[in-house]
């Protein structure tokens, strides 16, 4: 089975080993995380600007969503100072550049400077999140758990989520520095704290192949 069928079927697959020396050590520089726990990088940055230029990241996306483009990025560090954990959810928001009023985009939020909204079902479904792993993630460190192929019922409901994750299969995101995960945008997926001291860089990318409806555009990272 080749990887885009991978992750059609179980909403995840990895590339172990997929970044090289001299990209790890350019991301190292974009993994700047001075929030407690995460940060939005804004993509009018130098820092966005440097991760369009990590060519074996994009070419590897294109082999699972054809045509792919990033449009939004976020750096997570936990360690000893900067420790938490979060229940099973679904990420379901998209950063645009500006607000309208569009049949379907809902629940508008800015965070950062930038317009989040979520928008309708099938825009997430055609989307990926891109975890770039910065550092060695273990089951002690506070590695994502993802539940595989609940990608497939849509919008789940808070309601729902506990019936599918106790029929679901589940995995621990175990990496190491330079491994890459790509999953659905619509797997729901969780982190539990750190138990060790170790830190926990993660750098995540989302990609699309979609245009949004006029006059929405993609907060496109360029």
């Amino acid at each position: 089975m080749n990887d885009q069928l991978r992750l059609e079927l179980d909403g995840g697959v990895w590339f172990r080993n997929a970044l090289n020396r001299t990209d790890i050590e350019t991301l190292n520089k974009v993994a700047i995380c001075e929030k407690q726990h995460g940060e939005r990088i804004n993509w009018d940055s130098s820092r966005a600007k440097t991760i369009t230029k990590i060519t074996n990241l994009h070419n590897l996306v294109s082999t699972v969503l054809p045509n792919a483009k990033p449009v939004r990025a976020l750096v997570f560090n936990k360690s000893t100072d900067t420790n938490w954990g979060v229940p099973w959810h679904q990420d379901r928001v998209i950063s645009v550049k500006d607000k309208h009023d569009v049949k379907g985009y809902k629940n508008w939020t800015k965070k950062s400077g930038v317009w989040h909204v979520e928008p309708p079902v099938d825009i997430l479904e055609k989307m990926v999140f891109v975890r770039i792993h910065l550092d060695e993630n273990t089951k002690n460190n506070g590695c994502m758990e993802i539940a595989l192929r609940t990608h497939k019922f849509g919008y789940i409901p808070a309601h729902a989520q506990a019936n599918i994750i106790a029929s679901a299969q589940t995995e621990l995101s175990v990496a190491n520095k330079g491994d890459i995960l790509v999953v659905k945008a619509l797997i729901l997926h969780r982190s539990r704290q750190s138990k060790s001291g170790d830190t926990r860089r993660t750098l995540r990318v989302d990609y699309t192949n979609q245009q949004l409806p006029a006059p929405l555009e993609w907060a496109e990272l360029r």
